[in-house]
């Protein structure tokens, strides 16, 4: 399919996530109401699936088709919730008169992928309501439409009907007569299933501009098994394209392959498909802006004096106390993960610490070992796969280190029904550094904004190692780096399992504390380092001469226990709508329950969020601070480099190399967090204006501070200077590297320099900054559009001011600024603010008059006066050249 009907962390980066990454599309019918019950959660009704038939009529006969008994004839028979017969590798599928009358769960998962680009094995893919519709000769598989909904009103329910359309996901032909007893018949279930349904050649399509198409002729079930819970079936599916596409000149993205493939053109997937009768309707919760879960969307048309008919439900296992008047009781049912047996098992231990943690949270609110973790025995005959088993499960890729903790859901209600974290072998491997060398250039080359926090911790974790190893705290090998490594693997699994829970990221809780706070030790030992599992948290990696701390997020915070309490605590029917307003309103006057969630934090770069205080991998509340404590740890760890002797292992090189890579890119990342102050925006979330501001612009002071703070630190060359003899040790791995080059440095500075450039000329920063005069009052001191212009033009060519020659990154930077001021001048975007373009055009004028001043002052070297008399022929074509105005 082409949405997705699961909850993601992300694929997290600890995610990754997809979440993100990560939202949940919706579905969904109505016809007949299941359960027409007032909802505890006012306006938010239960989702109810349409039923065929309160009983459906008798399946009448037609003679053209054979006797049920011939049909089945040498068949073996599979009976569960549908029973199936087999044969060889045909399959029929016995429908009775009951599986007509009822609706039923099915969802989808991969389980063999190809190992890149996302299509890997053990990913759940999606979960609906479906029922059975007989027509004359054939049988259709309907997902129901569960997203429209009038529970309580039944003219409208048949409008919604005709409102509202239903998908077919497969039809077969009904191969017998009905059985004379139970009146069953029997239908062709390769013909029903063996399709496209999980839209694959539409992905492959999408990923690498290739014909790929489905092969029906070689798409077969390979296995049915069938329980009194739910009946699934094995599908290894065929995708094939008979001619590959080449590379042609002009197109943005050019077609690409599979590089795991020994034959491009072909690729198998395998796919776990499974029906189970939708469990008894479980009371929905309503979903809150103020605390992060995934949620199921309905459009419920019941009340037309509602200003919206839009619901949210949350996304939440069903909880029930055992001793309901008991004030802690183990539940009926625990939220039970099975540790696949794919896990290694010296990681065995790390995972369930990993899962364990939330238990505290559960107990705060009255359940007693809510969560249960339990080991899939060796000969289990059950795969990991199947509906009735949440899972934690290893798996193996060549382009992504990711962790990811989707889940399935019944989006009539918003009940979690399955969960599966998978997590890569990356973890596994030693020695670390090459598993990041592995990752590392892929995941750069492609992944872009993708929501996947393993990525990204893993090289935290590195780094960390990295800078240890260089202090001779540990050794790489040594039992410290393997106790630092299960750390990190519980603290990645305890986010996922957070996911898996229905938590969203709450991407604001790593900025509830001070630098200062992280490093004293009593402060961290009692509150951590953030306030919730389910941000993307950096190692509090201290400067040199500072106290150790705890370097990651061990435990579950307090926002982490907040949000278990409003989507678990039990609460009466009649009182739960004010209890959870209730709850939720702690936000307000608790700076621990903050919130931000991915749409707050953006995509990053041009597309972050315009609140810095929601963003990830930053930690502390000054983002500023954060960003020179980076350089300090980038200085150190590059000056221990250099006088570190090599060891003489083949790979020390390229384990430096990737050293150095991972310290350049956790410094951008620093940078850019930073820079998101300038033109940044307070945001506060809440449901009534009246009670306090949503958005408060940033005070100047900090604005000016960040600024000055970019250009001593950023822009400047010293803050790159690595050892000369150490970049010409950097050689890569000539095994996994066909480049021979050297570091390319200076331009590795510039992609950081120029990100930053981008965000700061960002038409969205622009924006805020004049549409600022209308939301502050004419005597506050406000940092203005022409201030930034002024400050970086100024800063970017301060050269200018004397004699001195410009040395080469200077020299890169001034260029990047130059073609961004020009563009602007030459071709204005629709959506460039008109006052931008103006200022845009006298920084080009005030430029232009200073290069001219500088040009006659003499006595800098070629470089320099070459630069110079180039930067001012562009500058003096760019202001003489005609503007195409696209906009007044």
């Amino acid at each position: 399919m082409l949405s997705k009907r699961f909850s993601w962390f992300a694929l997290c980066g600890l995610c990754a996530l997809l979440a993100a990454c990560a939202g949940t599309p919706q579905h969904a019918p109505s016809a007949k109401p299941v359960n027409t019950k007032p909802s505890a959660i006012g306006a938010a009704k239960p989702v109810v699936a349409p039923v065929a038939s309160a009983s459906a009529p008798a399946i009448p006969s037609n003679p053209n088709l054979k006797p049920y008994a011939e049909v089945i004839k040498d068949f073996t028979r599979l009976p569960g919730y549908l029973t199936v017969y087999k044969k060889d590798e045909r399959y029929i599928i016995e429908l009775k008169e009951s599986d007509f009358a009822q609706p039923f769960f099915f969802t989808t998962q991969r389980s063999q992928g190809i190992g890149e680009r996302g299509l890997w094995g053990s990913m759940m893919l999606e979960s609906g309501v479906g029922s059975f519709v007989r027509y004359s000769d054939r049988i259709h598989w309907i997902e129901r439409n569960t997203s429209f909904v009038a529970p309580n009103n039944a003219p409208l329910q048949r409008a919604v009907a005709d409102g509202f359309s239903d998908s077919l996901r497969g039809a077969a032909a009904i191969l017998s007569q009905p059985e004379p007893k139970t009146h069953a018949i029997l239908v062709d279930l390769n013909a029903l299933v063996l399709s496209d349904f999980s839209g694959t050649a539409t992905l492959l399509q999408s990923i690498y501009r290739q014909p790929y198409q489905f092969d029906r002729n070689n798409t077969l079930i390979r296995q049915a098994r069938a329980e009194k819970a739910e009946t699934s079936f094995d599908i290894r599916a065929h995708y094939a394209a008979a001619a590959l596409s080449i590379a042609t000149p002009g197109l943005p993205i050019p077609p690409s392959v599979p590089a795991t493939l020994p034959d491009p053109r072909s690729m198998f997937f395998g796919f776990t498909l499974s029906f189970s009768p939708l469990p008894d309707l479980m009371t929905p919760r309503a979903a809150d802006a103020r605390v992060g879960y995934f949620k199921t969307t309905q459009r419920n048309f019941d009340n037309d004096f509602s200003a919206s008919n839009r619901q949210h439900l949350i996304h939440r296992w069903r909880l029930e106390k055992k001793d309901p008047a008991a004030e802690l009781s183990i539940p009926k049912q625990p939220i039970t993960f099975w540790l696949d047996r794919n896990i290694p098992a010296n990681y065995r231990e790390a995972v369930t610490h990993g899962i364990l943690a939330w238990n505290p949270a559960f107990e705060a609110i009255g359940f007693k070992e809510a969560i249960a973790v339990k080991q899939q025995p060796d000969d289990a005959q059950w795969r990991s796969s199947e509906r009735d088993y949440a899972t934690v499960k290893w798996y193996l890729a060549t382009d992504n280190a990711v962790a990811i903790g989707p889940s399935l859901v019944d989006h009539r209600s918003g009940e979690i029904l399955d969960a599966d974290v998978i997590i890569t072998d990356f973890w596994t491997r030693g020695p670390r550094q090459q598993a990041v060398q592995d990752i590392l250039p892929r995941t750069h080359a492609h992944d872009g904004e993708d929501c996947q926090y393993a990525v990204s911790a893993f090289a935290e974790m590195q780094q960390a190692l990295d800078l240890r190893v260089a202090r001779g705290e540990i050794a790489p090998d040594g039992p410290e780096a393997e106790a630092f490594v299960q750390d990190a693997l519980a603290a990645v699994v305890t986010h996922e399992i957070g996911h898996a829970l229905g938590l969203t990221h709450n991407f604001r809780a790593s900025n509830a504390y001070t630098l200062t706070q992280l490093r004293d030790p009593a402060f961290v030992a009692k509150n951590g380092i953030a306030t919730s599992v389910m941000d993307y948290v950096p190692y509090n990696t201290p400067a040199k001469g500072q106290r150790d701390t705890e370097y990651m997020q061990k435990r579950i915070g307090p926002y982490d226990y907040w949000a278990i309490e409003y989507g678990y605590k039990p609460l009466p029917a009649d009182s739960e709508t004010a209890a959870l307003r209730d709850i939720a309103g702690r936000a307000a006057h608790n700076p621990s329950l903050a919130y931000g969630d991915d749409n707050d934090a953006g995509g990053g770069g041009l597309t972050a969020g315009i609140d810095p205080a929601t963003g990830r991998f930053d930690l502390g509340d000054d983002p500023v601070a954060y960003f020179r404590q980076r350089l300090l740890l980038s200085h150190e760890l590059w000056d221990a480099l250099a006088r570190r002797a090599p060891d003489g292992s083949i790979s020390e090189a390229a384990d430096t190399r990737s050293t150095v890579l991972r310290s350049l890119s956790a410094l951008g990342s620093a940078a850019s967090n930073a820079a998101r102050n300038i033109g940044g925006v307070s945001v506060t979330r809440h449901t009534s204006p009246a009670q306090r501001e949503a958005f408060s612009a940033l005070p100047a002071t900090t604005q000016r501070v960040t600024l000055a703070a970019l250009s001593q630190g950023l822009f400047q060359p010293a803050s790159f200077r690595i050892d000369p003899a150490l970049l010409r040790r950097l050689a890569p791995n000539a095994l996994d590297n066909n480049s021979a080059e050297q570091l390319p440095l200076a331009g590795l500075v510039l992609q950081l320099q120029t990100g930053v450039l981008d965000q700061l000329f960002s038409d969205r920063l622009s924006i805020r900054l004049l549409e600022a005069e209308l939301s502050t009052a004419a005597s506050t001191d406000r940092f203005r559009l022409a201030e930034l212009h002024t400050g970086l033009r100024q800063d970017i060519w301060q050269e200018l001011k004397s004699s001195n020659n410009i040395d080469l990154m200077r020299r890169n930077l001034q260029r990047a600024h130059l073609s961004r001021l020009s563009a602007i001048v030459l071709r204005a975007n629709p959506g460039t603010p008109a006052d931008a373009r103006a200022l845009a055009r006298y920084e080009a004028h005030a430029l232009q008059a200073t290069l001219r001043a500088a040009l006659q002052q003499g006595g800098r070297n070629i470089e320099t006066q070459a630069h110079l008399q180039e930067s001012l022929a562009t500058l003096d074509e760019a202001l003489r050249a005609p503007l195409l105005r696209t906009n007044p």
